[in-house]
């Protein structure tokens, strides 16, 4: 899995613009293909070629996490609006390893979003990407204000853990109980994840330190349980709650 976040959100035309990607080792390469967001996703003819891929970890939602940089100089003729850098590697023997969606801007992975911003604005109207929500539901590196990974397999979280403030509620089994109200959601679905595809999301930080998902849409969820523990947001506290518990 190839991922990446922007050194910053936002750029103007003729600036340079870092990528931080974390992709493969033995000897992958990408490439980065560049979107217009526009009522479909335009293709510049610039591209990123030829480019070592590099696995980094995550790292903590309070700073940068240094993933390798990939400078990008942005054309001088770069309209103004929202961008999709998309991710595409390649093993040693040149066969490709993802395969990018590129008929819509949302995606977990292998997509980068950036903003090319006008240096001398004149129209009426103003794009407007509410960055902060979109890092308020990224939970990684423990980051989110909503969730958090509880179950982790082979790098994709399977198991989304939740709480609101302490207190007591009955439980689907008509027992009262006293501690957290802890939500398990047990595969998330699709998210309001990116300015990338994986990252920390500290809000009270830079707005980069980290990737977010490409998706400017409502989190979509399976069913989830519901229920009351005094176990708190462990992943084993909130599977054995939700067992009692019904689909909420």
């Amino acid at each position: 899995m190839i991922q990446g976040y922007p050194d910053r959100p936002s750029v103007h035309p003729g600036e340079m613009l870092i990528l931080h990607v974390s992709g493969s080792s033995n000897g992958a390469t990408f490439r980065v293909d560049f979107y217009l967001q526009d009522a479909g996703l335009i293709r510049q003819p610039e591209q990123l070629l030829d480019q070592v891929s590099h696995q980094a970890m995550p790292g903590v939602r309070e700073a940068d996490w240094n993933w390798p940089s990939y400078p990008f100089q942005v054309p001088e003729g770069w309209q103004s609006g929202a961008y999709i850098a998309v991710l595409y590697e390649f093993d040693a023997a040149g066969n490709a390893l993802n395969a990018p969606d590129v008929t819509t801007a949302d995606g977990y992975d292998s997509k980068v979003l950036f903003v090319v911003k006008n240096a001398a604005p004149a129209n009426p109207i103003l794009l407007k990407l509410s960055l902060s929500t979109y890092h308020a539901y990224n939970g990684e590196g423990g980051g989110g204000l909503y969730d958090r990974c509880g179950t982790l397999v082979d790098g994709q979280c399977t198991e989304w853990i939740s709480t609101v403030a302490a207190g007591s509620g009955t439980d689907a089994d008509g027992v009262t109980r006293t501690g957290l109200k802890v939500t398990l959601r047990p595969q998330r679905l699709s998210t309001m994840r990116h300015i990338s595809s994986a990252g920390s999301g500290a809000s009270n930080t830079r707005l980069t330190t980290a990737p977010i998902s490409t998706s400017t849409r409502t989190p979509r969820f399976s069913p989830a349980t519901s229920c009351w523990s005094a176990s708190g947001m462990t992943s084993t506290g909130a599977r054995a709650c939700a067992a009692t518990s019904t689909p909420s």
